[in-house]
């Protein structure tokens, strides 16, 4: 078993290995059982004259002893061969009292334990069993009282031998991984050290590049007051790792650089702390492991080991029911789970890392370490292609030589991706091409029809044979594979490549596929038009699909999700063609109407919030959401209320909109007539004095006490609307009408 050892392992290592283990040992010990790190003290130069100790630990406060540390004070003297009874005797003098007629003094190791009422352990690679073990502890009191001090001052007096230390050794299972690794020369069943893990070519191809922007959110991206450099992201990551059953989620897009950021906070040993944590480490990628990774979860928590496990590209779904494990009773186990969704684990136990695109200076150091006589204008070209995607970065300058073509080009640098993972050949590249066309694509299990469907419709190639290509991507590192769907997840390759091949379709042949693939399948497609706007082909296609009588041209298709996914869609190739339609089509029915006449809701609200935020769309977006925003009551949990409110922000208000254009949909809302309509205006309206005027104080606080209105809101919005105090007055008095409270 990759995460136990045997004391024949044991005796293999040398007098080096020995200590390495050693102070393995001693930091994944203190840190299993709350001793501070402080403590722990592990000369590796053990050639030096070490005064009678290889080792020591000492702590105060919290336990008394441990498994394997008898005592609060613990020397230990590692010894790759037995000395017998003799030769242990022996190793508490000091160097010159061992000479031949010499009187015995003790050493200063065994002094300082004796005067701590600590403990002395020796550490050897020997099996001693029975009368073996009996004679060499009989031989370390002997030279204890030959040297004129009492023995029985010590806590405790012990050797730990093959057998001890490999049952050690079995209680740290990352330890245990490492011993295994260190003597077969291998990976192991996909599980690494961190170690082994920094030797992956991704990795070593490329040094650290510094990280100074505040990329890393606490929480959620879309939290911009929890971003944090790196070093600060690092130390709050150690910080919630101290505890056990502790569980870190971090997630962003792919390419993102979110294992290399996990990588390097484990790999910092500045710190005795840092050494703990990376020693007690166990690296693998799910994708190697799947379905197995729970068992073997749970297998370690239920044992009570102590470890932390690094789990990359892990489902969402797995890493939710991994926090839940770790929480069992006894669980030693905290875990760093890695995923490329954007949706945080809401548990008490769980720290969720969201990872940004990066700076242009992490960029251009990637670019200039790879690529290090390109000139400025074609690293500003790298740079800009990348878009904040190290990874995209270290494709576009993999294999560079001087012999190579200048990139001048998005497609230049594609080619060059291309190339460097071996896609040359038409059929791999149309697979990867038709991929783009998808968020994810099914090619396994339930959902290989989905495979199949698309090769034989979009790819001229058999389901097999797409899934052939799509495979050595995989194993390229350019695409996803997370059985068992297949994503290619990098956002400015997913643009070109897949605009690319919908221009090489045919308008037929995509309606066609829209009309006739699965709910999921049309949805996944459908749900990447927002990287389309540049298409040709797709403007077309939308601009059909808008037709009278059309998946969007009518009351009664855009009822039909068919229709809903395709106007969501579309809104980002043709959003005035849109907006048109809507204005036809809903502006004049009656509120009430609205809910028979929009079944798919959501869909249609977002199609709302992309046109409002444009100024050429505001006024019947902002109209539209108006009416569904008094429909839902103003709920302070709805989306739709909270989007249009947004509109009426001084900041961040989501809009190009003028305010004097913004306004003048909460006039026509009041003077609707419609108590809902008037509702929502006025709450609207008060929010936003509220929040950038009145400073916390009540529209009411300030009514007769204040200035004409129209000589103060100049001074921030100009020229907004024409009220006065009774202006204001009259909306108060609706509101109290309306019976808000």
């Amino acid at each position: 078993m990759i995460f136990s050892a045997s004391s024949s392992q044991i005796k293999k290592l040398n007098s080096e290995q020995l200590v390495e283990l050693l102070k393995k040992l001693l930091h994944a010990e203190a840190q299993g059982s709350g001793i501070s790190l402080r403590g722990v003290s592990v000369p590796l130069q053990i050639t030096v004259p070490d005064g009678g100790e290889d080792a020591r630990i000492s702590w105060a406060g919290g336990l008394e002893q441990t498994d394997y540390l008898p005592s609060r004070f613990c020397i230990f003297q590692a010894k790759a061969t037995d000395p017998k009874p003799a030769g242990w005797k022996k190793e508490v003098w000091t160097k010159d009292s061992k000479k031949k007629g010499a009187i015995a003094k003790l050493n200063e190791a065994v002094a300082k334990a004796i005067t701590e009422n600590g403990s002395y352990i020796g550490f050897t690679t020997a099996v001693l069993i029975g009368s073996r073990y009996d004679d060499r502890i009989n031989g370390i009191k002997q030279g204890i009282r030959e040297a004129g001090a009492d023995p029985d001052q010590l806590k405790a007096i012990d050797i730990y031998d093959a057998n001890k230390i490999a049952d050690w050794v079995s209680q740290h299972p990352a330890i245990a991984l490492w011993l295994n690794e260190r003597q077969s020369g291998l990976n192991l069943k996909g599980f690494q050290t961190v170690e082994t893990w920094g030797r992956k070519a991704e990795i070593i191809s490329i040094s650290r590049v510094e990280d100074k922007a505040s990329r890393f959110f606490i929480g959620s991206e879309s939290i911009t007051d929890n971003s944090l450099t790196f070093d600060k992201v690092k130390e709050r990551i150690g910080d919630f790792l101290a505890d056990f059953t502790k569980s870190v989620r971090v997630i962003g897009s792919s390419g993102v650089g979110k294992t290399r950021f996990v990588y390097e906070v484990l790999r910092d040993t500045t710190t005795t702390a840092k050494i703990a944590l990376t020693t007690s480490t166990i690296y693998c990628d799910f994708r190697d492991i799947s379905s197995q990774i729970s068992q073997i979860v749970q297998s370690i928590a239920e044992s009570k080991k102590s470890a932390l496990m690094i789990i990359d590209e892990c489902p969402r779904n797995t890493a939710v029911k991994i926090c839940e494990i770790i929480t069992s009773e006894g669980s030693n186990l905290k875990v760093i789970t890695i995923g490329n969704d954007n949706q945080p684990i809401e548990k008490d136990n769980c720290l969720n890392i969201s990872v940004a695109p990066a700076d242009d200076d992490l960029i251009e150091g990637i670019i200039r370490q790879r690529y290090p006589n390109a000139d400025y204008s074609d690293a500003n070209f790298i740079k800009n292609i990348s878009a904040g995607y190290p990874h995209i970065a270290v494709l576009a300058t993999n294999n560079y030589s001087e012999g190579l073509p200048i990139l001048k080009s998005i497609e230049d640098v594609v080619e060059r991706i291309l190339s460097g993972c071996y896609i040359n050949r038409p059929e791999q590249v149309r697979a990867i091409e038709c991929l783009a066309l998808f968020k994810q694509l099914g090619a396994d299990g339930n959902v290989s029809d989905e495979i199949d469907f698309v090769a034989e419709n979009l790819a001229r190639q058999t389901g097999d044979e797409m899934y052939e290509h799509l495979a050595f991507a995989a194993k390229q590192n350019l695409i996803d594979y997370r059985n068992p769907y297949f994503a290619l997840k990098l956002k400015p390759i997913v643009a070109f490549l897949g605009t690319r091949r919908l221009d090489l379709l045919r308008v037929k042949t995509i309606i066609n596929f829209i009309e006739n693939a699965s709910p999921s399948l049309r949805k996944s497609f459908l749900s990447q038009w927002c990287y389309f706007s540049d298409s040709k082909t797709a403007a077309t296609v939308a601009q059909q699909l808008l037709a009278r009588d059309a998946w969007c041209g009518s009351l009664e298709k855009l009822k039909t999700d068919i229709g809903s996914q395709c106007l969501n869609a579309i809104v980002h190739i043709e959003p005035d063609s849109v907006a048109d339609t809507i204005r036809y089509l809903y502006k004049d029915l009656p509120i009430d109407n609205l809910k028979e006449a929009v079944t798919c809701k959501q869909e249609f609200v977002q199609v709302l919030s992309i046109l409002v935020s444009r100024r050429s769309s505001f006024y019947i977006a902002g109209l539209m959401l108006m009416q569904f925003a008094a429909l839902e009551n103003q709920s302070s949990s709805s989306k739709v209320y909270n989007r249009f409110k947004q509109l009426f922000q001084l900041y961040l208000s989501g809009t190009e909109a003028e305010p004097s254009e913004r306004f003048a949909i909460l006039d026509q809302g009041i003077s609707s007539g419609d108590e809902r309509i008037i509702l929502v205006c006025i709450e609207v309206l008060e929010n936003t004095l509220k929040q950038d005027y009145f400073s916390g104080l009540s529209i009411s606080n300030q009514i007769g006490n204040q200035p004409p209105i129209k000589d103060w809101v100049p001074k921030i919005w100009g020229e907004v609307f024409d009220f006065n105090r009774e202006g204001l007055q009259r909306l108060y008095h609706i509101r109290s009408y309306v019976k808000i409270t």
